[in-house]
């Protein structure tokens, strides 16, 4: 009686260890077999020394890797994967530096991975439309520069796939420029249509397509 109680259990664990096997090949082959490209993305490094009330990286690394989900052309490392990956680097181990040795031991388990280093996020102000009200409100534009490397593990030494600075400007009217993020920032309903959500889209949508087309390219070859 004992073993004929287990049989259906087991049963049920098979059918869930098959859906989720089915899943995972989903997502990690094209509808015609291919096999996506499987990347790592390492969480943005903030450099630009931006204070707003949320964190820019979380926000920026989460806009992307959401981006190319929902694209599918490219497989996502789990962010536990990749985060076990980075606990054992160091200063020593500089992305952006000439020697990349380390990234293959480090990351060898993926195809590629990608770093991104957001350098600016600065708001520049415009002349004042009238020089001599001292209370007279003006525009602003806000420049925003990612530097970005893609980096192939696949073979014995890694590979640049691609390596840029992507940089864009948005103008900000004055009626737009005391928006107060602490109330609507990154989270919130309303974020999406303030200057830095819309900006932030825009920014995300460019670096996105950047690494798509270069990884893509990169694996068909």
């Amino acid at each position: 009686m004992r073993c004929a109680r287990l049989i259906p259990a087991c049963l049920l664990l098979l059918a869930g260890c098959a859906r989720v096997s089915n899943e995972e090949t989903a997502i990690k082959f094209h509808s015609d077999g291919r096999a996506k490209p499987v990347v790592a993305i390492v969480p943005i490094f903030d450099r630009s020394g931006a204070e707003v009330p949320w964190n820019l990286s979380e926000e920026l690394t989460d806009t992307i890797q959401k981006r190319l989900a929902r694209r599918s052309k490219i497989y996502l490392v789990e962010e536990e994967r990749v985060r076990s990956a980075t606990n054992s680097l160091d200063a020593h181990h500089h992305p952006f530096g000439q020697d990349l040795s380390w990234a293959k031991k480090a990351f060898g388990e993926n195809e590629y991975v990608v770093f991104m280093e957001l350098v600016t996020h600065q708001l520049t102000p415009h002349e004042k439309e009238s020089p001599s009200d001292e209370v007279a409100e003006t525009s602003y534009t806000l420049d925003l520069t990612m530097r970005v490397r893609v980096i192939d593990v696949r073979g014995q030494a890694p590979q640049i796939v691609l390596q840029e600075l992507v940089s864009q400007s948005h103008y900000i009217p004055k009626l737009l420029t005391h928006i107060d993020y602490t109330k609507n920032g990154w989270g919130k309903l309303s974020y999406n249509v303030t200057p830095y959500g819309l900006s932030h889209i825009q920014f995300t949508r460019e670096i996105s397509k950047r690494l798509e087309d270069y990884i893509l390219i990169s694996k068909s070859q």
